[in-house]
């Protein structure tokens, strides 16, 4: 359970730096506010959604492995 945790701490750290960094962006959007809300919260949920998807597929595929054949060496 270390992806929801990992998760949290990047996005904690990465919204303020994209907040501060919107003057940067602000000459290379068309048509788009650099602090649009929808925008902010679309990108926010895409990366929480294939974080925990990243998290959670490998882990499905590995409980499906019965351990003593994981553990056995040949």
């Amino acid at each position: 359970m270390q992806a929801p945790l990992l998760l949290t701490i990047g996005l904690a750290l990465g919204v303020p730096v994209a907040l501060t960094s919107t003057g940067i962006l602000r000459k290379l959007l068309y048509q788009l506010s650099p602090t649009d809300p929808w925008t902010f919260t679309a990108s926010i949920l895409t990366v929480a959604i294939m974080a925990l998807l990243a998290a959670w597929l490998p882990a499905r595929r590995a409980t499906k492995v019965d351990p003593m054949v994981a553990l056995r060496c040949d």
